[in-house]
C-alpha cells in the first residue's frame, strides 16, 4: 500500500468542500485529477470514505475516521 500525501491533501479538501469539483478548484487539479486521486485512495484502504448522495458526497465512518490523521500527515489541518 502506497498512499501519498496528495491523496490525503485531496481527501482533506473533498471532506472540507464537499465536492470534487469545488476541492479541484482549491488545489488548482483538474476535477478528473481529484477522483482519480479519491478512487485510489479509496482503493488501497479497501474501503470507502464517502457515501455518494445523487451528485453530493457524504463523508462516511470511514472518512472521520481517516480525517485528523490525513490533515496532521497532509499538514491541512486548517
Amino acid at each position: 500500500m502506497h498512499i501519498t500525501l496528495r491523496q490525503l491533501e485531496v481527501f482533506a479538501e473533498v471532506l472540507k468542500s464537499g465536492s470534487t469539483t469545488q476541492a479541484s478548484q482549491m488545489l488548482a487539479l483538474s476535477q478528473s485529477a481529484v477522483s482519480a486521486a479519491l478512487t485510489d485512495l479509496e482503493g488501497q484502504l479497501g474501503v470507502q470514505l464517502f457515501d455518494r448522495v445523487g451528485k453530493r458526497l457524504v463523508v462516511n465512518e470511514h472518512g472521520r475516521l481517516l480525517y485528523p490523521r490525513a490533515t496532521g500527515a497532509a499538514g491541512t489541518g486548517r
